[in-house]
């Protein structure tokens, strides 16, 4: 049988009316699949429905199907409305194999999506292979509706020097900004080490890529230079997303301290930011019990 991908697409919503509050789905009374779900079919013309099975339905005698029998060849994806998630919410669903090959994939999309590239790379085949990638992640955020990823520039290549590199990083971006924005999605370049290690370097980058679908995804606790705070307010204006992690430390610091969530949501408040805020927890602490309560802080200084 053919490899399926189900994806399930949860967007986290700041305003409840952007979203169902759950779905509850088992697909009777109906020969089509419900309304506000999507299909992304790989072209070969064999993609999910609504079928009559009793033998393979969980409950009832109706299931979401999808079949072909070319093995690892082929992905469908089966998509549903945009719900909101709450802490302690769950997803259950049932699945069943025909003859044990199939592959099934649940992906959760929120705010956006993120990739793992380099884009210091000089042309040639290294950078044709980032760019394909990109390309690849713009089409699965288009589908999902996740409207941005974040992106980062890279580091120095070996026996480079950062001036080249940043400049291969720019001309990269700019590829990519044409590819992102027709797809209408936002690219966030994110402060993460490497050639945007300094804000000067990261604020020069989006300078020089001049797209209207492009900015930074600032994160408060990367910035390990002499006065964060100063440096995240500088690139606070261009930010199309936000993570606020709950430590920072300055650079003559050998160790991470508390971060003032008061000030970046200043900061940000200052900045005129409209977009999300997500919080990033990386604090040696047991997140069971310690994200609720930065999560209600953050909602808190948000209202």
């Amino acid at each position: 049988m053919k490899r399926t991908a189900f994806i399930l697409l949860l967007l986290a919503c700041l305003l409840p009316a952007f979203g169902q509050w759950h779905i509850d789905e088992d697909f009777e009374g109906i020969t089509t699949l419900p309304a506000g779900w999507t299909i992304h079919d790989d072209g070969d013309g064999m993609t999910w429905r609504n079928i009559h099975d009793p033998s393979h339905a969980h409950s009832g005698s109706r299931v979401a199907f999808v079949d072909n029998y070319l093995p690892n060849q082929n992905a469908d994806w089966l998509i549903t409305p945009q719900v909101n998630v709450n802490a302690g919410d769950s997803l259950v669903f049932w699945t069943r194999s025909w003859i044990s090959t199939e592959n099934l994939k649940v992906f959760v999309s929120t705010t956006g999506t993120a990739i793992g590239n380099r884009f210091t790379y000089p042309p040639g085949p290294d950078r044709d292979r980032e760019l394909q990638q990109l390309k690849q992640w713009v089409d699965h955020a288009e589908i999902m509706g996740a409207p941005c990823i974040r992106i980062f520039a890279g580091p120095v290549p070996e026996g480079g020097d950062k001036k080249a590199a940043i400049q291969y990083a720019i001309e990269t971006t700019q590829l990519a900004c044409e590819y992102a924005g027709s797809k209408g999605v936002y690219l966030a370049l994110e402060n993460h080490g490497g050639i945007v290690a300094e804000p000067e370097d990261l604020l020069d980058i989006v300078k020089a890529v001049n797209s209207p679908w492009f900015g930074i995804n600032l994160d408060t606790g990367n910035f390990y230079t002499d006065d964060p705070y100063a440096d995240l307010a500088k690139c606070a204006p261009y930010a199309v997303n936000v993570q606020v992690k709950m430590e920072i430390r300055r650079r003559a610091e050998k160790e991470k301290s508390r971060a003032d969530l008061r000030r970046l949501i200043q900061i940000l408040r200052d900045a005129n930011y409209q977009g999300w805020v997500a919080l990033e927890h990386e604090v040696r602490e047991d997140p069971w019990a310690t994200v609720p309560g930065y999560l209600a802080e953050l909602r808190k200084l948000l209202a």
